[in-house]
């Protein structure tokens, strides 16, 4: 008997923007999985690419026009989650969420 395996493309571009594999993104997105589709938790992969500082991923999904003013099912940003992340170690992901237009949430 042969073993069922579950293939799911959105969950496959979120491990590859979480793991840092452009090719893969590049391939998967090239495939016709949405730039943005969510999670149950609706995180991106967007999210997942500036919360695991990867710059390149990051950049590459801005212009292929991922949406950074999308937020999660928390009211969240890529860009908190890149401050989240500790951005001293790539302060270069939050310069790219900054200027690809996030709205910044007020401070309480």
């Amino acid at each position: 008997m042969d073993a069922y395996v579950k293939v799911d493309p959105i969950a496959d571009l979120h491990v590859a923007a979480y793991s840092g594999s452009q090719e893969e993104v590049q391939k998967l997105l090239d495939n016709g999985v949405p730039i943005d589709a969510e999670d149950m938790s609706g995180f991106t992969a967007l999210f997942f690419a500036a919360r695991y500082q990867h710059v390149d991923i990051t950049r590459f999904l801005l212009e292929r026009g991922a949406d950074v003013r999308h937020t999660d099912k928390k009211g969240r940003t890529a860009l908190e989650f890149a401050r989240w992340a500790n951005a001293t170690l790539n302060p270069e992901v939050v310069s790219l969420l900054e200027a690809a237009g996030t709205v910044q949430k007020p401070t309480r």
